[in-house]
């Protein structure tokens, strides 16, 4: 397998959707909800593997994947605000328990909570965040949302459709899948 080695901080990936995630955009202080200190915005996130100035050697199929979610990531935030607005949209936002979720919808007192997976199927895409989100949602502590949603660009096929319906049902989980569109730039 071949490594690239890069230097955290290099920016060369970043397109021009990826600029959404320098503005800083932070739910408003009159929300109930979020403490001003825990409204992050893109801007305050961590950086995806450690500390920025680390070296690291990894795969290019790995940094493909990293990178990938990044660009997703963007674009999702950036169709999510024009349809809720700045003030209703925050990236990266604290879940209260110390882990941040890669985007966060306000809907009056109501969040969605939207994780993102670069896998190569719905179940995959699934299978990798289902645990991430019950633990932003349901952990002592954790700002509970009344929504789950994982994010994938794999369709959403009759197996995974029936797979998340059995989880709705039988464990009563708020949660689904979106298909996101990088060629629309939208969730399907």
């Amino acid at each position: 397998m071949r490594t690239r080695r890069l230097r955290r901080g290099q920016a060369g990936f970043i397109d021009d959707d990826a600029a959404v995630l320098q503005r800083v955009t932070p739910f408003s202080g009159g929300d109930r909800g979020v403490d001003r200190t825990d409204a992050r915005s893109v801007r305050d996130a961590r950086p995806l593997h450690g500390k920025s100035e680390d070296t690291y050697e990894r795969s290019s199929a790995t940094v493909d994947k990293s990178l990938r979610h990044n660009i997703v990531q963007a674009a999702l935030f950036k169709h999510l605000e024009g349809i809720h607005g700045r003030e209703n949209t925050s990236g990266e936002q604290s879940t209260g328990i110390g882990t941040s979720v890669d985007v966060a919808i306000l809907e009056g007192e109501s969040y969605t909570y939207y994780e993102l997976k670069t896998g190569l199927s719905a179940q995959s895409c699934i299978r990798e965040a289902i645990g991430q989100l019950m633990e932003y949602s349901f952990w002592p502590g954790s700002r509970r949302a009344d929504k789950l949603v994982v994010v994938g660009e794999p369709s959403y096929d009759a197996e995974a459709k029936a797979y998340v319906k059995k989880l709705r049902k039988e464990f009563s989980l708020p949660i689904e899948y979106q298909q996101f569109d990088m060629k629309s730039g939208r969730l399907k």
